[in-house]
């Protein structure tokens, strides 16, 4: 384990880079999507409701589906200032599969940094298909739904790692994924 400002490194997870973690994520994406899918199409079977209603749900879809990934951004934004109490230097940024909120290196209390990384899972997965039964685009909705849960894996995965160290105290958000540290005993 090497040290980093008291704290011991448990783990590096690297989402760009690892073969093995992008390879699961890829995997599990695909079986998310496609189950997803599946699901809008049953859900909207059942309530006899077009998944694509012509021109005006395409645009629905496609306005909503650019509102998701900015939320989702703006959810872990909000939660890194809540939990950092506002120390957190927030930016965003895109690479080659994905958008990205980043906190030049911020360090929470493991629990803590979990729940920034589902918030925008827990939040739109519910908004997005109230907010588009509300107004009549529940099959657009549950689409776009579908493709956000897809892009949320990279986050469970992040969570996942941190839940199975238990000598993980706190995580350090990095421009690769996450740090998993343990706080050094003072001495």
């Amino acid at each position: 384990m090497s040290e980093l400002q008291g704290y011991s490194v448990v783990e590096k997870f690297d989402l760009l880079h690892d073969r093995h973690i992008l390879e699961r994520l890829s995997r599990a994406s695909q079986f998310l999507l496609v189950t997803s899918v599946l699901a809008a199409i049953l859900i909207c079977a059942i309530t006899h409701t077009a998944l694509i209603q012509g021109w005006i749900g395409f645009i629905w879809f496609a306005v909503v589906m650019c509102v998701s990934l900015t939320a989702h951004e703006g959810i872990h934004a909000l939660g890194f200032l809540i939990a950092s109490q506002g120390h957190a230097h927030i930016s965003f940024g895109i690479t080659w599969a994905f958008l990205y909120t980043k906190t030049d290196d911020a360090i929470l209390p493991k629990g803590a940094f979990s729940a920034v990384l589902m918030a925008p899972t827990i939040v739109l997965a519910i908004a997005l298909p109230t907010l588009g039964a509300s107004f009549g685009f529940l099959g657009e909705s549950l689409l776009v739904d579908a493709l956000h849960l897809t892009g949320c894996v990279g986050d469970w995965m992040m969570v996942e790692a941190i839940a199975k160290h238990n000598e993980c105290t706190h995580v350090r958000d990095t421009s690769y994924g996450c740090c998993l540290l343990k706080k050094n005993d003072a001495a």
